[in-house]
């Protein structure tokens, strides 16, 4: 069954009491995990993407110098953990390998969201020895579809499969346990490859396999009676036919996101900040 039948940020927040007791006491502190966008810049050009209005202006990208910084002042303040996201693609910058190794070496844990279009043979054994997970980016088991959603040539589709391929090939062989997923936005124009997109997940070696919302269609009451009815419904379907002690669906269940939130402040971006490609600081 699904592993997000609702956020549970309650289990971070137990997993790091001293953080919150100091955060408590003090009013503030610095944050456990930083997401960091390398660069604005994507090889997809999708639609849908959330970020797809704001990378139309300047490409805007991290200097390895800033990233190096980054991470060494992150390590001083006791940040345990780093997500490389984006934006656009965390590998499209030449400086992001070398800033994770060296978050490595200072003993921080790394994470990545990646199309997986630059994942490189040689990238592929830097990767593995140093990040604890990463979750590839595909919106369709075809090439045709593929090629529609993300904007570009057919060709990526099948490059792209091949770097996941040989991604969780070396896993195996290297015996790293690293954690490697697909997500893909839920869509009206893939829901009929969901079921193939899964099982070629599977095929892959992968671990899991993540069918989430589209975040532009939150507040969109058809989308989300879709979501609710029929999405669930053949996810539910397919985790029986699938999911296995080394293979699992993951997907939010009954989330009603039409509900306000009546907290009168947010206090999790304390615990969560990002760094955006231009330099600023993100909180929420």
């Amino acid at each position: 069954m699904s592993q997000l039948e609702r956020f549970q940020s309650e289990t971070k927040i137990s997993a790091n009491r001293e953080w919150v007791s100091y955060y408590i006491e003090n009013g503030s502190n610095y944050p456990i995990t930083l997401e960091i966008d390398p660069t604005n810049t994507c090889p997809l050009g999708c639609e849908k993407c959330i970020w797809h209005e704001f990378r139309e202006g300047v490409k805007d990208s991290l200097s390895a110098e800033v990233m190096m910084r980054v991470v060494e002042e992150a390590a001083l303040l006791g940040v345990k953990s780093i997500i490389w996201t984006g934006g656009g693609e965390p590998l499209a910058n030449s400086g992001t390998i070398s800033a994770i190794l060296r978050s490595n070496e200072l003993g921080m844990k790394n994470g990545m969201f990646t199309t997986g279009v630059s994942l490189t043979p040689r990238r592929t054994e830097e990767l593995l020895d140093v990040l604890s997970w990463v979750r590839f980016h595909l919106d369709g088991s075809s090439a045709n579809t593929y090629s529609r959603i993300h904007q570009v040539p057919k060709s990526v589709y099948y490059k792209v499969i091949e770097n996941i391929g040989n991604f969780t090939k070396r896993k195996k062989e290297k015996g790293s346990k690293i954690s490697i997923g697909i997500g893909s936005v839920a869509l009206y124009e893939n829901f009929s490859e969901v079921s193939e997109l899964a099982r070629l997940t599977k095929r892959l070696g992968l671990d899991y396999f993540q069918y989430k919302h589209d975040l532009t269609q939150m507040t969109n009451s058809e989308y989300m009676t879709w979501w609710n009815s029929d999405v669930t419904t053949m996810l539910q379907e397919l985790s029986c036919e699938l999911e296995s002690s080394t293979f699992k669906l993951q997907f939010s269940n009954n989330i009603n996101y039409e509900v306000p939130d009546l907290s009168p402040f947010c206090h999790i971006h304390h615990m969560n900040t990002a760094i955006t490609a231009d330099g600023r600081v993100g909180y929420c």
